[in-house]
């Protein structure tokens, strides 16, 4: 966990959840409550989202670009057919972000049915602060992983056809043992980029992060609720 960021004082969840807690008595105020709390969390969770997601793109397209490795004419390693990824990255991305999400809350509501003591403002907040925990701890991660991708500069299976450098048709057709420095793409920026981002597999990295966080946190939570 990162237990260095004071989200109690950062988030909506922190500062106003616990203020309202006192709200005791009929049903309407419990409910009134209730609809807060999930308000607070869906804001801070939201924003949040924007923050990483706006960040990562300043930090690891802006300012961060693959290294230029160059290519053999008759590399036959990277003049495989393109093929979409097996599992989509937005489907991944939606798993392993959506995916603790539920988990967590749900383990945090199980153990407030089991300890009776343990108020509602608290799970949520627990809930709260341990997905944005994770939030921050996927985007160190993605971030590491692709600024490791960008100084590599490891060239696909698939860089031809991803990037169809100009150079494979000016100077590979007359030259075709030639080594070519750097490739100019002519798909477009994204592709460009992408075709030479091979190594380190970043869906395979966010897999092993998603596992691993949820594995400790599971230990810990055994450990200190069970």
């Amino acid at each position: 966990m990162i237990q260095h960021i004071p989200w109690d004082k950062l988030t909506f969840t922190g500062r106003f959840i616990f203020i309202e807690e006192s709200v005791r008595g009929t049903s309407p105020n419990r409910l009134l409550f209730l609809i807060k709390c999930v308000f607070f969390m869906a804001l801070d969770i939201t924003l949040c989202f924007v923050a990483t997601i706006a960040s990562y793109r300043l930090l690891a397209w802006a300012l961060f670009t693959p290294a230029e490795r160059g290519f053999y004419c008759d590399d036959e390693s990277i003049r495989e057919e393109f093929k979409e990824n097996t599992v989509p990255t937005l489907t991944l991305l939606g798993i392993t972000l959506a995916g603790p999400f539920f988990i967590i809350v749900i383990a945090n509501f199980i153990i407030k049915m089991r300890q009776q003591n343990m108020e509602l403002a608290e799970t949520f907040n627990r809930s709260t602060f341990v997905y944005l925990d994770y939030l921050a701890a996927f985007w160190l991660t993605t971030l590491s992983i692709d600024i490791i991708k960008c100084f590599v500069g490891r060239t696909r299976p698939n860089f031809i056809a991803m990037c169809a450098p100009q150079e494979f048709n000016d100077i590979c057709i007359e030259h075709p043992e030639a080594f070519v420095p750097i490739a100019h793409c002519t798909t477009g920026w994204k592709k460009s980029r992408n075709s030479k981002l091979s190594f380190p597999s970043g869906h395979a990295a966010i897999s092993v992060f998603s596992t691993l966080f949820l594995f400790f946190l599971f230990e810990r939570l055994t450990e200190t609720n069970f």
